[in-house]
């Protein structure tokens, strides 16, 4: 029976990453000279597709605001003690134009790997950035009116908001609850003739990629625009921003990916508005931060609902997971992330146990040497999994207790269902150990003796049929211990 694969993305900081390839081959690289060892590597883990973070061409009015904002300095060194001004190429979300960076190989360089990533069954995804532009980008000159204007009045008297270009004065890009950003131009949402231009810059885009990862995606959906910028945007379309582009775009390219960056519980708006995943940032934060109960709360909702989400622990925008959590801890969330419905994001290094987390703006990282415990962790776990496609179903399970031991609510339990294999997992996210009995929801034969192969730890768990269907799966785990249970029924 065919199956169709799941969407599991390497996200890759591009410049970053090549720059230690060529060290590594002690000779310069372009997108289309990577060794092919280095693709077969990330296939052998599992991933379907690659992100490329930051391969556009970075704005030299940006790069010069990273160099000298000194705000910024102290995060720099954190990430980067020995940070020089040369490891300031300019943010990847300053886009200056749509086109590969030369230092890159340009964009031929670009179609040359698509083809081969192609070939070699993953999916390229790229970046797309709705709400801003960098402040030198060419429609500050030939198209103004795609940009939210200001006065003079305003650039003078507040200066960090708002900036002057030829064409005029205009805001600095922003979200509604921090400062503006300082590199950035404010693209307005409202304007029909910008969301003319982002659809068509996105078909363009379109011939050089897979999709799209759309950054701050919920930033362009009306209520949130008008919030934002109030009476400077000028009054709402009838339409949604996102449903006119993406309309637009699978007018041409029907198959094309939509992937959004959401976050403030948005992701269903989003995904109404004809988005193929959403960022699920409210389970990154139960699984740093809370208990088991919150986090079977939240996988209540619909599957269909379920499937439309990218799970992750990590990606440039947040510490290193291995950095912050206790490794039981970190092992125990790293398995629940990859092994529910909907698509997977790691990020480079993620599988290496990298604990530093590289400031986005920086190109150049710390040396780290692998976790090889961490590492060895994640060849298991991904190969326990790969048997998971998208069109295995899941199921939450119920886990029950006693009335004098209720531990069995730090046990969250879910199996699929893959053609004919079932796989269960049970994970106690909690600090001390818990027991409780999980209700298989499979139809097992009276007396038959089942038998459960451990994926991760090679080990084998022979139970009686009739037991199990009368009285579920007793398990005990110690703390943040968990199984990855498959069976045949």
């Amino acid at each position: 029976m065919s199956t169709k694969n799941r969407l599991i993305i390497a996200e890759i900081n591009t410049w970053v990453w090549i720059a230690e390839l060529e060290v590594k081959a002690g000779y310069s690289l372009t997108l289309d000279s990577i060794p092919d060892e280095e693709w077969k590597r990330l296939i052998s883990l599992g991933f379907t597709a690659i992100w490329l973070m930051g391969v556009w061409t970075r704005s030299p009015i940006g790069r010069r605001i990273s160099q000298a904002n000194v705000d910024l300095y102290d995060e720099y060194a954190q990430s980067l003690p020995d940070w020089k001004m040369e490891d300031l190429p300019g943010s990847p979300y300053c886009v200056k134009e749509y086109s590969v960076d030369i230092g890159l190989g340009g964009t031929e360089s670009l179609k040359n790997l698509k083809k081969k990533l192609n070939n070699l069954g993953l999916k390229l995804i790229l970046d797309f950035v709705p709400n801003h532009t960098s402040q030198d980008h060419k429609w500050i000159t030939t198209h103004p009116e795609y940009y939210i204007k200001s006065s003079e009045s305003d650039y003078l008297q507040y200066p960090r908001e708002f900036f002057e270009a030829s064409s005029g004065f205009f805001c600095k890009g922003r979200d509604p609850f921090f400062p503006p950003w300082q590199d950035v131009a404010q693209l307005n949402a409202f304007s029909i003739s910008y969301r003319k231009a982002a659809s068509e810059q996105i078909i363009k885009i379109g011939s050089l990629c897979d999709g799209v990862r759309c950054d701050m995606a919920m930033l362009l959906i009306n209520h949130v625009f008008s919030y934002t910028w109030q009476n400077r945007a000028g009054n709402p379309p009838d339409t949604e921003f996102w449903h006119d582009v993406i309309l637009d775009v699978r007018d041409k390219f029907p198959n094309f990916l939509f992937i959004a960056e959401a976050y403030w519980d948005l992701e269903w708006d989003l995904i109404q508005l004809g988005f193929d995943y959403c960022y699920d940032k409210r389970l990154y934060d139960r699984l740093i931060r809370e208990t088991a109960d919150t986090i079977k709360q939240h996988l209540k909702a619909d599957v269909d609902y379920q499937v439309h989400l990218v799970r992750f622990l990590e990606n440039h925008d947040e510490p290193r997971a291995a950095g912050i959590l206790p490794v039981d801890r970190l092992k125990a969330a790293t398995l629940i992330s990859i092994s529910l419905p909907g698509a997977l994001l790691l990020y480079e290094g993620q599988w290496d146990g990298r604990k530093i987390r590289n400031h986005v703006l920086l190109g150049r990282r710390q040396n780290e040497l692998p976790d090889v415990e961490i590492r060895n962790f994640f060849q298991l776990l991904m190969l326990g999994v790969k048997d998971i496609s998208a069109d295995s179903t899941w199921e939450l399970c119920n886990v029950s207790g006693w009335p004098d031991n209720q531990s069995c609510h730090n046990l969250i339990a879910y199996c699929w269902h893959i053609h004919g294999k079932e796989l269960l997992i049970v994970v106690n996210y909690c600090e001390n150990p818990s027991q409780g009995k999980v209700s298989l929801p499979w139809k097992i034969e009276p007396g038959r003796q089942v038998e459960f192969h451990d994926e991760i730890k090679s080990e084998i768990f022979v139970r009686d049929g009739t037991k199990l269907a009368e009285e579920g799966l007793f398990v005990e785990l110690p703390a943040w211990g968990f199984h990855c249970l498959s069976t045949t029924i």
